[in-house]
């Protein structure tokens, strides 16, 4: 949804559902801290942002995971080719000055909603086929550690600071607190795919 110059994230590329379950070279990021009591009015504001984006035909499509435990956040996942795919995307939404326009209204629709945004570009290192899955509708949770050995449905991607992540898909919240209990640190999100652009719903 968001770009970092309009201060939204940058979104993943259109995809067959095959090709979607793997796990892209490089992703962004964006994630927002949902302050106490403010649930419901952040869910409308993103609710209307994905609406915003279907009808002013935004770059590509976007995921967005909440989490389930630990401090309450959503995180948008993003995709790209290579790191000239995302510039390329960047400058779509730069060009689109209707788009713009109504994401900076969102922008300071959320204030007060979230606190400070956080992002980073990351880097795939290694992955088992068809870690990206839950992208692709056939899984509604996913568990992020911050390192360990690969597991099944898994992808690790690297920050330019050093930072790692591994996303595991999960068909069930119970598989997905089973796999995060592997693993110290690790939390569970579930795929708002009501949140997402285009807005999907499990067939």
């Amino acid at each position: 949804m968001r770009i970092a110059a309009l201060s939204f994230p940058l979104v993943m590329t259109t995809m067959a559902v095959a090709d979607a379950q793997q796990a892209p070279p490089v992703i962004l990021v964006y994630r927002d801290r949902i302050l106490a009591g403010h649930d419901s009015e952040y869910v409308a504001i993103e609710t209307d942002a994905a609406h915003i984006c279907a009808k002013l035909r935004c770059p590509n499509p976007y995921l967005a995971i909440e989490s389930l435990d630990g401090t309450h956040e959503v995180w948008f996942l993003n995709g790209f080719r290579s790191r000239a795919h995302e510039d390329a995307v960047a400058a779509k939404y730069k060009a689109n000055t209707k788009l713009s326009a109504a994401l900076a209204d969102i922008t300071m629709r959320k204030k007060g909603v979230v606190g400070e945004a956080r992002e980073a570009t990351m880097r795939w290192v290694e992955s088992r086929p068809r870690a990206w899955r839950f992208f692709a509708g056939g899984d509604d949770y996913v568990v992020v550690a911050t390192g360990g050995a690969l597991l099944d449905v898994s992808a690790r991607y690297r920050a330019p600071n050093g930072e790692e992540l591994l996303f595991v898909s999960a068909a069930t919240r119970r598989a997905a607190d089973s796999i995060a209990a592997l693993r110290s640190g690790a939390r569970v999100f579930v795929v708002r795919r009501d949140l997402s652009m285009p807005s999907l719903t499990r067939r």
